[in-house]
């Protein structure tokens, strides 16, 4: 079976490696040029990795039509930044998305940042068919996960990785032994949440727990960072009770931490540092590229 990988650095890069070790490597890998490391968690290039193994990799905006003369008998699509033609779906016998959250919820480009800020119990992977709506095609494949109550959007990305590349194996043998067979989403339960804004990566420690900043400080680690009082944040260094202190003051600050009163106590965070932050406006400008479909 001739397979097109449609993929970007990250989850890109674990769906590939295991596809290589189920003997079904990619015929062609679809993908963008970054513009530098990936920030969630340390990976490769996926452009890198996949020369590594001999794959025709296709960077270009508009390269990936060269398939239309060289169809490929499945789409697989496992984070990417662009809509895939409808002429080009159709060229091939299946296309088929992996999407990192459980649908029909959390529909849209970013679930990670979601799901962590709205405090669920439990997020997922689902291998649907592609169409012309986005994230509402039939069901193939539904892995659930557990989320930790220390989860950060970086450890999620790695943990969902791992069963995105168990979905797309799967997918594959299922459509090597026969045509795809899915389930059809339940439109009534649907959510969609949209691309986060940089509005929504700043939180005000006057108005918030400390359960629920620390919420959003994680939907927002290891990168672009959270927004807390004008601070570029990234952690939690320590919680201490309830003080005397007014909701959203800071009580101290150095060079690597803020301690910031809130509703229900005072927080010790730190800073955002390194190559991949500088200021709000360049991380939030870096992280808006960087989420991906």
């Amino acid at each position: 079976m001739r397979i097109g990988l449609f993929a970007l650095t990250g989850i890109g890069n674990v769906v590939l490696a295991a596809l290589h070790r189920a003997g079904a490597t990619p015929s062609v890998v679809v993908t963008r040029r970054e513009v530098g490391p990936y920030p969630y968690f340390a990976v490769a290039d996926i452009a890198a990795e996949a020369a590594e193994l001999g794959i025709p990799c296709l960077t270009k905006a508009g390269a990936d039509q060269a398939l239309l003369g060289d169809p490929v008998d499945l789409i697989l699509v496992a984070t990417y930044h662009r809509r895939i033609s409808d002429q080009l779906l159709c060229s091939a016998r299946h296309a088929v998305n992996i999407h990192p959250s459980l649908l029909p919820r959390y529909r849209g480009p970013n679930p990670f940042f979601w799901v962590l800020l709205n405090r669920e119990a439990e997020t997922g992977v689902t291998a649907h068919a592609l169409t012309a709506e986005l994230d509402a095609g039939a069901v193939y494949w539904q892995g659930r996960l557990a989320l930790a109550d220390d989860e950060t959007q970086g450890g999620l990305r790695r943990r969902l990785a791992v069963m995105s590349a168990e979905a797309a194996v799967a997918v594959v043998a299922a459509a090597t032994s026969g045509p795809l067979i899915g389930r059809p989403q339940a439109d009534g339960s649907a959510t969609y949440f949209p691309r986060p804004s940089e509005s929504d990566r700043r939180f005000d420690p006057a108005r918030l727990s400390m359960d629920e900043l620390m919420a959003g400080i994680r939907a927002c680690s290891p990168f672009p960072g959270a927004v807390v009082a004008g601070r570029l944040v990234v952690g939690l260094v320590a919680r201490q009770p309830m003080s005397s202190h007014a909701p959203g003051e800071i009580i101290m600050e150095d060079k690597k931490t803020i301690m910031v009163a809130v509703r229900d106590g005072v927080l010790v965070l730190a800073k955002a540092a390194g190559p991949h932050h500088g200021s709000v406006s360049q991380a939030a400008q870096r992280g808006g590229s960087d989420h991906r479909r």
